[in-house]
């Protein structure tokens, strides 16, 4: 991720994940950026599969965002 803008991604990701969930989730979106930060490569899908994990436990999504 050192090519990305994390200042430029951060506000569209916070966006995304409050237009997905239909509130904002700032312990979910601090989640997802400590993902981007860390140092250690996380593949998407690693990346992909831990985020609806934790959405999928946290409450019940229409079944196109389920595992």
């Amino acid at each position: 991720m050192s090519k990305v803008k994390m200042d430029v991604m951060k506000p569209w990701i916070a966006k995304r994940v409050t237009e997905l969930l239909g509130f904002e989730d700032e312990v979910l979106i601090n989640f997802i950026y400590g993902l981007l930060e860390e140092k250690v490569f996380i593949q998407v899908q690693q990346c992909c599969l831990l985020i609806l994990s934790l959405l999928n436990s946290a409450c019940i999504l229409p079944g196109r965002y389920q595992i």
